[in-house]
């Protein structure tokens, strides 16, 4: 009797000092429940908090489904974290028999019957697992400090803010809490899918901002596809909404940027060309959006033999902004000596490659350009097939590809009295404006073919591999954006053997960027369309609203599926190891950069912005 008083006495003390504790860490709501058993096992733990009917109408989107609660456990006094599984809710009537013959009518009372939320356990104050059951009468709170959530729910305090903590339907905490992802994890590689108008786009944009911001010694390259990323140079047109986690935003748009414009062998001049692209993709964003006539000026230079022009654009009260164009095109000269890394011989091909070339170049005195060796190559066909023993399906490859080149008008360019290459990664990360921008889909609008144009994103993506391979650690760290990845690394191609030649040339970059500090942005719509290798090659993963196919593709738990099947625009699963729990759902922001629909350029004008 004396044991059972003064346990009694004990229990009282601890129950009295949970709540005390309690109620310094935020909002009573609750308690767990005394009616159910709170559980811990190796498998699974579950707690079943009962909620107070003021407190459940009170805070009208704190018991959804996905969002965090803390209690205290009265025999540790430890404040664990809670993530909401499921919410029941029932009349008192259908606590009581009641006949069908009665009539019921509204009552206020009947909604008094218990609220109850289903809970897992995550981590303790400390950050660790709680592997014990949590007492029943356990005070629960909605907590005040966002950070405690942060800690309990297992989130990173340091690296890249990606957005804020949400649960698919509402934000937590008011937006308040950070989602982050630690800089080394960008290293080894993100895959980022959502069907159109999900978000990517958007996010992509923030992170380039956040980078750019808080990141500078990182190097930024992003290869576009749908000519979505020139127009960050620009300031959004309003304030961003669900901006807070990124800290200062009174900063927005990146005003200077670098775009690597490939260009034809016709082009009149740099100045004429960069007149012409900025009034295409700036100067008709700021009329239509901003309501100005810009200005622009333009300056022709050069950078290491390199030819540069400098496009100043003023945007009124909106202030001025600045893009470095710099033309590319591919060149013999440049890639002949590493011609068979092109990704588009056959494999057969690429053996014989280079025996062929050098024959070539020995014969002619010389190769000056892809038409003089696609010209060779024709009229020497036979002798090559005699001398080099070379099977014909093998030579017909080659001249195919070589004729190919050839004939595109981006190829073997000059500009300025001077031949049109890719300039270094070096040279672009150390004179020019980061970030750099490959705008393909602008050069594919002229009539570029997509073929050339892929080829000029391999030579890219090849030139930053050399570059990391003989720089090793002491390079800068970079970071390359592969919007519509699909198109560049398909699931399926002309053939087989083109498809994994694709893939073993991405796999080559990545495993050697997990060592060299250059990490890979995937963006596309469909695990589907890409090659397995990209999904394989990426730890960290950012699901948009997708179909449920794709998220089971994606091995998405099914707690997680209906939601991201019906989400908001921007809300997506961040799935990565350095998540506690290996999931968190996040809102990311507005854009903080400039983010426009152009197919509305001829009926749209947005609102003045706010600033």
């Amino acid at each position: 009797m004396v044991a059972t008083s003064s346990a009694t006495k004990r229990i009282a003390e601890l129950i009295s000092a949970a709540y005390s504790k309690a109620s310094k860490l935020g909002h009573l709501v609750g308690s767990v429940s005394r009616r159910a058993h709170s559980s811990s096992s190796d498998s699974a733990s579950r707690v079943l908090v009962e909620v107070l009917q003021q407190a459940y109408y009170d805070n009208l989107n704190s018991f959804d489904v996905g969002n965090y609660l803390v209690a205290v456990d009265i025999r540790t006094l430890k404040a664990v974290g809670l993530r909401i599984t499921s919410v029941r809710r029932s009349d008192i009537a259908s606590e009581i028999p009641t006949p069908l013959a009665v009539s019921l009518g509204v009552s206020p009372e009947g909604l008094l019957a218990p609220i109850v939320v289903e809970a897992v356990p995550l981590l303790d104050e400390d950050g660790l697992p709680y592997l014990a059951p949590i007492e029943p009468q356990s005070p629960v709170v909605l907590p005040a400090d966002p950070s405690l959530v942060s800690r309990v729910a297992g989130l990173p305090e340091e690296g890249v803010v990606l957005g804020h903590l949400h649960t698919g339907a509402s934000s937590v905490a008011s937006g308040r809490i950070a989602v982050r992802l630690p800089l080394r994890e960008f290293f080894k590689h993100l895959l980022v899918i959502g069907t159109t108008g999900s978000g990517k786009t958007t996010f992509i944009k923030n992170t380039v901002w956040y980078l750019r911001r808080n990141f500078p010694e990182v190097y930024v390259l992003v290869v576009d596809a749908a000519g979505d990323y020139t127009q960050v140079v620009l300031p959004p047109v309003r304030r961003p909404g669900d901006s807070q986690v990124y800290g200062d935003a009174d900063e927005l748009g990146l005003r200077r940027i670098t775009v690597l414009l490939p260009i034809s062998r016709d082009a009149k001049s740099l100045e004429y060309v960069t007149r012409r692209y900025v009034a295409e993709r700036i100067s008709s964003l700021a009329r239509a959006y901003y309501g100005v006539d810009p200005e622009v000026r333009v300056e022709v230079t050069s950078a290491r033999d390199t030819p540069v022009a400098r496009a100043g654009v003023s945007l009124g009260s909106y202030g001025e902004v600045e893009l470095s164009i710099v033309p590319i095109a591919l060149s013999y000269q440049q890639v002949g000596a590493h011609l068979e890394a092109l990704p588009v011989f056959s494999r057969q091909a690429k053996i014989f490659l280079r025996h062929v070339v050098d024959y070539i170049e020995q014969e002619e005195g010389g190769v000056k350009n892809f038409t003089h060796l696609s010209t060779a190559f024709t009229s020497r066909r036979r002798e090559l097939e005699r001398n080099l023993k070379i099977h014909r399906s093998t030579l017909d490859n080659i001249e195919r590809v070589l004729n190919f080149i050839a004939s595109s008008e981006c190829v073997d360019a000059y500009l300025e009295g001077a031949p049109v290459g890719i300039p270094s990664p070096e040279l672009l990360s150390e004179s020019f404006e980061s970030p750099v921008t490959v705008d393909l889909d602008y050069a594919t609008t002229q009539g570029l073919h997509f073929l050339i144009a892929n080829l000029l994103a391999y030579e890219v993506l090849r030139s930053l591999y050399e570059w990391k391979k003989s720089g090793g650690a002491f390079s800068r760290p970079t970071i390359v954006v592969l919007d519509e990845a699909h198109r560049f690394f398909p699931s399926e191609g002309t053939s087989a053997e083109e498809v994994e030649m694709l893939a073993d040339f991405i796999a080559r970059i990545a495993r050697l960027g997990r060592a060299r500090g250059l990490g890979i942005i995937f963006s596309t719509h469909s695990p589907k369309d890409v090659h397995r290798i990209v999904i394989q090659l990426s730890n960290t993963k950012l699901i948009f609203r997708s179909e449920r196919e794709y998220l089971e593709m994606l091995d998405v738990p099914s707690e997680y599926v209906r939601v991201l099947e019906l989400a908001p625009d921007r809300v997506a699963l961040l799935k990565s190891h350095v998540i506690r729990s290996g999931y968190a759902l996040l809102k990311t922001a507005e854009p903080l950069l400039g983010h426009f629909d152009t197919s509305t350029l001829l009926t749209l004008r947005a609102a003045p912005a706010d600033f």
